[in-house]
């Protein structure tokens, strides 16, 4: 088989890790085929490859493959791969590589290890006014190779009198020595539209901040940057704050302040209502 030109979509970055998919020939690839990838320096990159169709003869229809690679040029060729799957499943605590997903709570937030330990998290939804609490059902590892892991994890809404509500499967995407994490949340709305309203629906993650609440910053990455945002933005008219503040917190940098030299800080900071 020749090698084969891959492209990184338009926008993105040239490198960490990927998932595609490959459709083939009648006859062109058989069952059990390994691949690798090669950039134009010559560097090899591991593939795991899983197949998810056949033509009638047997032979390979279409492919799913995953990489951590780099490279402005990438070509995907037929070779042998180390079939080694660094992975271990204790109950609820999942490894794989250097990271671990301790899925104990039941929230179907993991704690994370890699190197240090966050706190975990949880689903929250608020309907009509009432809190409901995600409650982690099962957990299915759908995919597990020398390159990546997906875990399947399903659930419901639980709220304050146990009604369950609002169904939903979480996948979590683990990359081998990637300590990035791909989440992609799926859920299904079963209320009565006309009687139960959704007014808030998402993921809450726990995490240590300290310092001045003006000065916590969160950050989330997403496929084209990050999403930058203080806990508390200090943008108000009344009292009139400096501009300077509110394009330092976007920025993502320090400020000192203190009750005497800057009381209208504090004074909109109490102001504010959530």
């Amino acid at each position: 088989m020749k090698p084969i030109a891959l492209r990184w979509l338009a926008g993105r970055t040239h490198k960490g890790a990927v998932s595609w998919g490959m459709p083939w020939p009648k006859g062109v690839v058989k069952p059990g085929t390994a691949f690798t990838l090669e950039n134009e320096n010559g560097g090899h990159f591991a593939v795991q490859t899983r197949c998810r169709a056949y033509w009638p003869d047997g032979s390979v229809k279409w492919t799913l493959h995953s990489a951590i690679a780099s490279g402005e040029m990438i070509f995907l060729k037929e070779a042998g791969m180390e079939r080694v799957m660094p992975r271990e499943c204790r109950d609820d605590k999942i490894r794989f590589g250097e990271m671990e997903l301790d899925f104990s709570e039941k929230t179907g937030v993991p704690r994370i290890r890699y190197g240090r330990e966050t706190r975990g998290g949880r689903l929250i939804a608020r309907i009509s006014g009432e809190e409901y609490v995600g409650y982690q059902e099962s957990i299915e590892i759908e995919d597990m190779g020398a390159v990546r892991m997906v875990i399947k994890i399903t659930g419901a809404h639980l709220g304050p009198n146990g009604q369950r509500v609002l169904p939903f499967i979480l996948r979590y995407y683990v990359y081998q020595g990637d300590p990035q994490i791909r989440l992609v949340h799926t859920w299904l709305h079963d209320l009565d539209p006309f009687t139960q309203q959704v007014e808030a629906l998402g993921i809450e993650f726990r995490t240590p901040i300290q310092g001045p609440i003006y000065n916590r910053h969160v950050r989330i990455a997403g496929d084209t940057g990050y999403l930058k945002e203080s806990c508390v933005l200090l943008n108000s008219w009344r009292p009139r704050l400096p501009r300077e503040w509110y394009s330092a917190q976007i920025a993502g940098e320090m400020l000192s302040l203190n009750p005497d030299q800057h009381p209208e800080a504090f004074q909109a900071m109490n102001n504010m209502t959530w």
